[in-house]
């Protein structure tokens, strides 16, 4: 190994006599070392590059594996990856357990908002929606589905299943700090996304904006490498041109006006189908064989003759909250009029999502600034259940 170590930046160090507490800033995960001769290797070390033989030399192999296997150590080519962490926390969503590769369905928050110009509130949207599942203390195991509008008895049975197996995990947040570049932002999400998938796991990511949700479909599209298909609930398109692109060089990025454009461009997308589209933005809306829009209006009128999906293909979801009428989701920083109702949406999903193979979610958009009385974040805790209800498990195949 010719690479190069040197002490994580994520680490603080507190002396104490001959030991010292070793603190990860992004995790808050703790280690004592009461070695004193690996104590001041340590301390000596900063801003230092060590060699895997000076490692071995200086304090024998297993110490060094320590070191290296608990990321206090890390290879000097590998620190940008070292960033890619997540941030977990005491309270959980749902009250479930913490990320573990056991589970079938990962929930992941996406604290970044940056992507949509008029707003970046809705970074704060992955914690809200765990401190409002705390506050009024949901855990689901053995609960009454009744209450948030899940009534169709298979529904519950599979519901029930999921969270008294333990199929559920809450991965926490993917840690990004403030001062990070964009570029280097969406890399990790992208990162997650192929962890995730590669895990054999279907991820649940809560953002954010919607531009996060591009870095999602770069990961399925990287480590699926087979062709799958999004359905994209949404009163906007998201993908409009400007003319102002070209002074921005938005044309060269992408934010959560115009990833879509982006995301055609995938290699393995097959079709981009998207659902409650409404508004004047849309007609800015670059035209792409890939992709087909069914109107609000077609949802409310004749839900018959929208389109029935191909079962055997994959498909990815992509919900933003402003898909539904603003008189019932008012927290987001766009929202159209006429939208969908909640009833109309969960006819769609009947119509749509039963007996497809979903891969993976994501819930985007919610803007707890704009909310009033938390009924938007509300809203979206029975979205995310209902969602649920759609994913096949072993008794759906057999």
């Amino acid at each position: 190994m010719n690479d190069t170590y040197i002490l994580s930046p994520f680490f603080t160090i507190k002396k104490y006599q001959e030991k010292i507490n070793l603190v990860d800033i992004i995790s808050g995960k703790k280690f004592m070392i009461t070695d004193p001769y690996i104590s001041n290797f340590l301390i000596e070390s900063r801003n230092k590059e060590l060699s895997i033989t000076d490692l071995h030399e200086s304090i024998n192999t297993d110490n060094a594996d320590f070191l290296i296997n608990k990321k206090i150590l890390i290879e000097k080519s590998g620190m940008k990856e070292s960033a890619y962490k997540t941030v977990e926390y005491n309270h959980t969503l749902f009250n479930l357990l913490d990320y573990k590769k056991e589970a079938k369905i990962v929930f992941m928050g996406v604290p970044f908002g940056g992507g949509n110009y008029t707003s970046d509130e809705t970074k704060t949207f992955p914690n809200a929606l765990r401190n409002i599942s705390k506050k009024n203390n949901i855990n689901f195991k053995g609960s009454n589905f009744n209450a948030i509008g899940i009534t169709k008895e298979d529904d519950i049975e599979k519901l029930n299943l999921l969270f008294r197996n333990n199929e559920l995990s809450d991965g926490g947040d993917i840690f990004i700090h403030k001062h990070e570049t964009i570029p280097d932002i969406y890399d990790k999400i992208t990162f997650f996304s192929k962890k995730i998938i590669k895990e054999q796991q279907l991820p649940f990511f809560i953002g954010g904006d919607h531009s996060v949700t591009y870095s999602i479909l770069k990961g399925i599209n990287e480590q699926l490498s087979t062709p799958f298909s999004v359905l994209h609930f949404d009163a906007h398109t998201d993908v409009y041109t400007s003319e102002y692109d070209a002074i921005l060089r938005l044309n060269e990025g992408y934010h959560h006006g115009n990833f879509v454009k982006k995301a055609l461009q995938l290699q393995n997308l097959e079709r981009y189908h998207q659902y409650g589209i409404r508004g004047l933005s849309n007609l800015r809306t670059a035209k792409n064989e890939k992709l087909e829009i069914t109107y609000a209006s077609h949802i409310k009128n004749n839900l018959e003759n929208i389109k029935k999906l191909d079962p055997t293909k994959k498909y990815y979801i992509t919900f933003d909250i402003d898909v539904l009428d603003p008189s019932i989701a008012p927290g987001t920083a766009t929202p159209e009029p006429n939208g969908l109702l909640l009833q109309e949406l969960y006819n769609l999903f009947d119509y749509l999502l039963k007996g497809i193979n979903i891969i993976g979610f994501d819930l985007v958009e919610v803007n707890p600034k704009k909310d009033v009385g938390e009924i938007t974040q509300s809203l979206a805790i029975q979205l995310l259940i209902k969602l649920l209800t759609y994913v096949k498990t072993t008794n759906d195949e057999s």
